[in-house]
């Protein structure tokens, strides 16, 4: 209530500073302003014509009062829906953003608790195993023992913090749109022939070559998972007003 009190507020406000109410039209009278192509034909008509006070008529036509409290009420909710939804994305984007940090802080804990010889480290490894091959070939080692993902899900999952700090200032929180599909699919080939190719043992690529293309390909997942998540409960919150 509060929130949607303030909207009505700050519509007015801005009615008020961008344009003038005409509640004898319903519509909205602009102000005449001076410009370099007709700037004195503006003038002598707004010397000529008496400036319009939008609350003028308030108490002298009725259909005019409800056509400026409809205008500003529409507005209003407009503002308070707009708020609404950037609010709902914040919160998305702040749960991704604490869930990435806790996935990439559970590979690095994964060999640190392994060193000292805690047997969480079993469970740890046993939960990255399920999405992981784990090849000890393939995966970097820090405090004397592999980590918990190879090298190219370990770029993945670093892309995708990068991502996430990068998303709102690349896409802010108003507005709910993809990439385009050139950058996905520049990020998706280099790493998908690199996979083919290893996957057939046509080739074998270094540790830090399958870091840097995981990287790449993980920058770009989190333009796509959090607008999925924002667009998928945005529209669940619209269904269920709707019923």
């Amino acid at each position: 209530r509060f929130s949607l009190l303030m909207s009505i507020f700050e519509g007015i406000r801005r009615s008020r500073t961008l344009s003038m109410f005409d509640p004898r039209t319903g519509g909205v009278a602009q102000t005449p302003r001076k410009t370099k192509r007709n700037g004195v034909k503006n003038l002598k008509r707004a010397q000529a014509t008496p400036e319009f006070h939008p609350y003028r008529h308030f108490f002298m036509n009725r259909s005019g009062y409800l056509h400026f409290i409809t205008f500003h009420l529409k507005l209003a909710l407009s503002i308070h829906k707009k708020m609404a939804k950037i609010s709902k994305v914040k919160i998305i984007y702040i749960f991704t953003l604490l869930g990435i940090v806790f996935w990439i802080a559970a590979i690095i804990l994964a060999p640190y608790l392994k060193s000292l010889s805690s047997p969480i480290n079993k469970i740890i490894y046993y939960s990255f195993s399920k999405i992981c091959h784990q090849a000890e070939s393939r995966c970097f080692y820090i405090f004397g023992n592999q980590m918990a993902v190879c090298s190219r899900c370990l770029g993945i999952y670093i892309g995708f913090l990068a991502g996430t700090f990068y998303y709102p200032v690349k896409r802010g929180f108003s507005t709910l749109s993809l990439p385009k599909r050139k950058t996905f699919y520049l990020a998706t080939v280099p790493i998908g022939i690199d996979t083919i190719g290893n996957f057939f043992f046509l080739w074998n690529t270094a540790g830090w070559l399958r870091l840097i293309l995981g990287f790449i390909w993980g920058i770009v997942l989190p333009f796509y998972f959090i607008t999925g998540i924002a667009d998928f409960i945005l529209n669940l919150s619209f269904i269920n007003k709707k019923q």
